[in-house]
């Protein structure tokens, strides 16, 4: 009743002098954001047609529906606001869990968009990982470990979070080159000439300046109180390695706790 019965994508005009709002240069939106936007939204409609429409299910959740449009701004080629997300996460990675009750905000999508594109990377059939991720009636955590096709010890959320979380450390810093640990080498899409995939500690070259210097690892002293949301890790540069750590999770949840000897 509601409808004029038309596919419509509504997206922004650049407006230079800022007479309507923000500044925003024709320059920067057609390098940086009017190209991500189609297939961001585009991602959306057919996730919802294929969940509610084609499999009788719900909308998927707002955490994964979108981490997913997130990246594939990046599988398009067009994905280069993702470092600026994804750098605010790792600036503080135990604030910002990956799985969110409500829309997440621009550092949790920055750490959704991070924990996929290592899975996509991962998945035995990249493609597969994405396409099941879409073409289904399942939601959020349950859509994540049925859709994803890797490694054998890696089939549950709770493997997947602690493999991505040393993927986190390693990656950029030289300690190793398994591939099972680290993200690929970024590239540049030889369909748009922007920079595909991840790297945690470089320049960024997004148009914003943006410079990555890694995950945020909190010094050690022997005692240190950890707050750590849900889905959320938190890093340490630990020193002198004490006798013992403690680690403690909510009574719903559970905590995990991974050393990396770096020589």
């Amino acid at each position: 009743p509601v409808s004029n019965e038309r596919e419509v994508i509504y997206t922004m005009v650049p407006d230079p002098s800022g007479y309507y709002g923000t500044t925003i240069s024709h320059s920067f939106s057609m390098s940086n954001l009017l190209p991500a936007v189609l297939p961001h939204e585009l991602q959306h409609a057919i996730s919802y047609n294929q969940h509610v429409f084609v499999n009788d299910g719900s909308p998927e959740e707002n955490w994964l529906n979108e981490g997913a449009s997130h990246f594939i701004e990046d599988r398009f080629g067009v994905g280069v606001e993702n470092p600026s997300r994804y750098g605010m996460f790792l600036s503080s990675p135990s604030t910002y869990g990956v799985v969110t009750q409500s829309s997440p905000n621009l550092m949790e999508r920055g750490g959704v968009y991070l924990f996929l594109r290592y899975l996509y990377e991962q998945a035995s059939d990249s493609d597969a990982f994405l396409r099941d991720l879409i073409q289904t009636s399942k939601r959020g955590v349950a859509n994540l470990e049925a859709a994803f096709q890797g490694q054998s010890d890696m089939d549950g959320f709770s493997e997947m979070m602690a493999r991505w979380t040393v993927a986190l450390a390693m990656t950029n810093r030289g300690i190793s080159q398994d591939a099972r640990y680290i993200y690929r080498d970024r590239v540049r899409s030889s369909l748009t000439g922007n920079w595909e995939g991840v790297c945690l500690d470089c320049s960024a070259d997004d148009n914003r300046g943006t410079e990555l210097t890694g995950v945020n690892l909190n010094q050690y002293y022997g005692y240190h109180t950890s707050n750590v949301d849900s889905a959320a890790v938190k890093f340490y540069n630990i020193t002198s390695l004490p006798n013992e750590m403690t680690l403690q999770g909510s009574s719903d949840g559970g905590s995990y706790g991974i050393l990396i000897r770096t020589q």
